[in-house]
């Protein structure tokens, strides 16, 4: 089966770095993939290893060039070149672009939206594009029931939905961490500074408790800086700059985890949060708010520590109960690290993801039959 994959750019994030490890295993189960980027920008390093990996293995990757409402007529030529089995959109903007598609080509592919993030605020702004998305798709892939539960509480949908979690690339290496607690203690989070969405605000209350407590504790923070720099400033202005670290993008993130004694992360919404399995991985312990699935996937103390949304005493006291209990956070960040590989491994995401193209194989035979 032929299958176009839309992206709006290749930049950082989770969902980029996703589509790129599902394009390259696309190829791997035997089926042609091709890449196209809607807008040209500045793509992050650290994915330029993930496109050239998806490019020897076989992906053929179709860069933005010239103006965006031209590149929206490229997509509508490619389609009605290579005519693909499936086109796979990924994001708001890729979904409009596949609609359009949709509207203008012969109706011979099955086109698949991706729901990556549990934001109920901008979905609810946005319903009315979603829905008309909805209409002329043919399924969603989430990566998390979250997601859909979320999605059919805004608009009614008619579409098929199947969730594919993100997937675990393990580096195999762990966190160097002492058996006495350490003297620094570094907190590490790793997300692009999105303030709302990744609850850096929140952070800030929490170094704030630090201070107050008089914890040795450092909170280290590494991330595309798409705050314009009001974190940095915040920062400052409210004298936390020995406690908040603030490294801004980082080219070595597995690195920067395993520097750390403790990973945290405060999001409001997530969909499978990449930062969390990367630090999992690590043998981090961990703390991370109830979003997205991790309520129904993980139990509270055993692979990781799980705080109520918004929660800055919650956090306070899951990073007390580490900082006293350093033994037990240890051992917890041993477990989750088992879990994760087992949940998460790119083996098993790989069965899900030939189940799901089997069945869109199955379905495009049956159609060509009729």
């Amino acid at each position: 089966m032929k299958i176009l994959f839309i992206l709006y750019s290749f930049k950082s994030g989770g969902a980029e770095k996703q589509a790129l490890w599902l394009a390259q295993r696309c190829v791997g189960l035997g089926h042609k993939v091709v890449l196209f980027e809607l807008t040209s920008g500045p793509n992050d390093t650290r994915l330029q290893p993930l496109l050239k990996a998806a490019q020897d293995a076989g992906v053929v990757v179709n860069p933005a060039q010239g103006r965006p409402i031209r590149r929206l007529w490229d997509l509508v030529a490619t389609i009605l070149r290579q005519e693909p089995g499936l086109v796979w959109s990924w994001g708001f903007r890729a979904d409009a672009c596949g609609l359009v598609a949709r509207m203008v080509t012969p109706w011979r592919w099955t086109w698949l939206l991706s729901l990556r993030c549990a934001d109920r605020a901008d979905l609810a702004r946005k319903q009315y594009p979603h829905a008309l998305f909805h209409m002329w798709a043919d399924g969603v892939v989430a990566n998390s029931r979250q997601n859909v539960a979320m999605l059919h509480q805004v608009f009614y949908s008619p579409c098929k939905y199947v969730v594919l979690y993100n997937t675990l690339k393990s580096t195999g290496l762990r966190a160097m961490l002492p058996g006495d607690r350490p003297q620094k203690f570094r907190v590490v989070m790793l997300g692009n500074l999105k303030i709302e969405h990744k609850g850096y605000d929140l952070v800030l209350e929490v170094a704030e408790g630090i201070k107050r407590r008089k914890w040795g504790m450092e909170i280290h923070i590494a991330g595309r800086e798409d705050d314009g720099g009001w974190l940095r400033r915040t920062v400052a202005e409210r004298d936390l700059g020995r406690i908040c670290i603030i490294h801004g993008e980082t080219r070595r993130p597995e690195e920067f985890l395993r520097s750390g004694s403790l990973f945290l992360m405060m999001s409001r919404y997530e969909g499978t949060p990449n930062a969390f399995l990367e630090a999992l991985d690590a043998s981090l312990p961990s703390i991370i708010t109830a979003v997205a699935d991790i309520p129904h996937l993980i139990t509270d103390g055993d692979q990781a520590r799980v705080i109520a949304v918004g929660s800055v005493a919650e956090c306070l006291q899951a990073l007390e109960w580490a900082w006293g209990n350093w033994a037990r956070a240890v051992a917890m960040g041993a477990r989750g690290r088992a879990w994760c590989l087992a949940q998460f491994s790119e083996e098993r995401c790989e069965q899900n993801l030939a189940a799901l193209l089997d069945g869109i194989g199955r379905e495009e035979a049956q159609t060509a039959q009729v």
